[in-house]
């Protein structure tokens, strides 16, 4: 009543088919979730109160002609209900979307939208061992990089002065500090 948006005029919203389906992503790709949800033409009636008045039954097919009924969709197509849905296709296609309003109120009849078509592409495999190499070279690099400038820069005055043990122990740590470091960039916590 506060927003001055009930149940009928909601319903008169949804005869005149002033509400569309629409997804959180221009393109949907296969098995990769997406979200639905409804878009009316007046922002009002997007968040009113008076859409707890309503159950959508959202219908997702997996292969149904666009001219199957509302009774060959419930026996058939994978349902969701709520305002909003996620769903994935499995397989690349032209697939559709369906959903029917149903008022909680006793002797009103189901409310059905026209089925909108999702375009699902296929995705493309992606070259792991290309990028599985190029991961392993740059974690190489921020290992041995930090040890060799270490060396060249302090252990070379400890061995200039024939000073062995400080020379090893400057070595060591510059090494494992770099250690440390991949580890933490690459999110492994052991140490080598």
């Amino acid at each position: 009543m506060e927003q001055n948006i009930f149940a009928d005029e909601l319903a008169a919203q949804i005869h005149a088919g002033r509400v569309q389906i629409r997804r959180d992503r221009f393109a949907v790709r296969q098995s990769m979730p997406a979200q639905y949800y409804l878009d009316f033409d007046d922002p009002a009636y997007n968040t009113p109160e008076a859409r707890q008045d309503f159950t959508c039954t959202w219908f997702f097919d997996h292969g149904l002609e666009k001219s199957a009924t509302l009774e060959e969709m419930r026996k058939t197509a994978m349902q969701e209900e709520g305002w909003v849905a996620s769903h994935y296709f499995p397989e690349p296609g032209v697939h559709h979307v369906w959903v029917n309003f149903h008022r909680q109120e006793a002797g009103f009849p189901d409310i059905g939208l026209a089925p909108a078509e999702v375009p699902v592409e296929a995705v493309r495999p992606r070259d792991n061992k290309w990028q599985q190499r190029w991961i392993e070279l740059v974690q190489v690099l921020l290992a041995i990089l930090p040890a060799m400038l270490g060396l060249v820069a302090g252990a070379k005055d400890q061995l200039a002065k024939l000073d062995l043990i400080p020379a090893a122990i400057a070595i060591f740590a510059i090494g494992f500090g770099s250690d440390q470091i991949k580890n933490k960039l690459t999110g492994s916590s052991s140490s080598s």
